[in-house]
């Protein structure tokens, strides 16, 4: 019983092996560059192989190391080439990539220049093969979407594109924000207006709260409907160019009528923004410098500039900019050396071993001259806005 079971074990480990050499010859001659000339090593191989186990079967046993070196040396002038090959492929695969299969990746340069040439229709047909492969591609939905849009003028088409997107399941936050954002340009760039836009980032706030995504569409939406009103204003614009007086400019106050807005008019437009839109970050840094430069509110100016700076979802970059700013607004508006080095002191808390933090010691050694070199500005008296100033406490971002 043990001599069979003995027997059965030698076979399977046989065809083990056998499975294994074949296997791995498989993956070789599959890789190969020339699967012709390798099939005839190996047979070759086998010939020389079998010829050497008879050959030294015919002279005795001393004489077997000669005899078998011998033929070894033909086997290594058959392999001698692949084995040095197979050494060398780690070094020369630094330079030329390897022998390993490229990974396959999207590619729409057909489709590109089939947009190029102004053939739209054929360019949808590209970027679909490619899509069939890579439904998840962001890039190529993007594509689509926009040739359909633009080139197309077909923007339900595009909303749908990008909607059967978002319709697949483990989306991330960032690919649903960036679509939305995609769809927001679509449809503004396309005529259907600021409603129509908002309501794609409004999506993303509903979606994603209290996040770094929704703070950013929260900016576009604050820009939305004055960006419609003046795209609206080009349109119906019409240039008449009447026939003027002669040399205007040389009589005084000719071109007062020119002149811009003063700052209470500005000080009333930046608050009625904030109230409509409190994230809005751009219009509360404008007002802040306002107060500042204008009527020397320096209080305001750095309420304001705080709010800018207990933000959660801002970047590291414009965090600093704005203790900057309101180190800017102590030192020259306020003439207060100390809040000023206080406040370029929480850069370096903040943000150490940074080229912000850098910026700031460079700054401080050369606040004192920065101080001295502007006088306190006189205050002035603010309008009747100041009264919904309110919101710079309870309304803010």
């Amino acid at each position: 019983m043990s001599h069979a079971w003995n027997i059965v074990t030698d076979i399977l480990s046989l065809l083990f092996v056998l499975a294994c050499f074949g296997y791995a010859g498989y993956r070789t001659l599959d890789k190969s560059t020339d699967p012709a000339r390798l099939v005839f090593k190996w047979v070759l191989t086998v010939v020389v192989i079998f010829t050497g186990i008879y050959t030294v079967r015919q002279f005795p046993p001393t004489g077997w190391p000669g005899v078998a070196a011998a033929f070894a040396v033909v086997v290594g002038i058959i392999w001698g080439t692949s084995i040095g090959e197979m050494v060398a492929a780690p070094l020369t695969g630094m330079f030329d990539g390897g022998g390993g299969e490229a990974e396959k990746k999207p590619m729409y340069s057909y489709a590109e220049a089939k947009r190029r040439k102004g053939l739209p229709e054929e360019a949808v047909v590209e970027v679909r093969k490619v899509l069939a492969e890579f439904p998840a591609d962001f890039t190529g939905v993007l594509l689509l979407a926009n040739i359909q849009a633009e080139d197309l003028k077909d923007l339900p088409a595009a909303e749908a594109t990008i909607e059967a997107y978002l319709a697949q399941p483990k989306l991330s936050p960032a690919a649903v924000s960036a679509a939305l954002q995609n769809l927001a340009d679509l449809r503004w760039r396309c005529g259907a207006g600021a409603a129509a836009a908002a309501e794609a980032l409004t999506r993303i706030t509903t979606a994603y709260p209290d996040t770094s995504h929704a703070h950013a569409a929260l900016q576009r939406i604050a820009h939305l409907e004055a960006a419609d009103q003046t795209r609206q204003q080009r349109v119906e614009a019409h240039y008449n160019v009447p026939t003027g007086e002669r040399d205007v400019g040389l009589r005084v106050g000719a071109l007062s009528t020119l002149q811009a807005a003063g700052p209470e008019e500005e000080a009333t437009r930046l608050v009625q923004q904030l109230e409509r839109h409190p994230a809005d970050v751009e219009t509360r840094e404008k007002l802040a410098m306002l107060y500042a430069e204008e009527y020397g509110r320096v209080d305001l100016a750095a309420e304001q500039l705080e709010q800018l700076i207990a933000l959660r979802h801002e970047s590291p970059r414009r965090v600093a900019n704005w203790l900057n700013l309101l180190a800017t607004v102590y030192a020259r508006f306020g003439n207060d050396r100390a809040a000023a080095e206080e406040t370029l002191r929480r850069v370096l808390e903040r943000f150490p071993k940074s080229t912000m933090a850098e910026a700031a010691l460079t700054r401080l050694a050369s606040l004192n001259l920065e101080v001295k070199s502007h006088q306190p500005t006189q205050a002035k008296t603010l309008g009747v806005y100041e009264k919904q100033i309110g919101l710079k406490t309870s309304g803010g971002p």
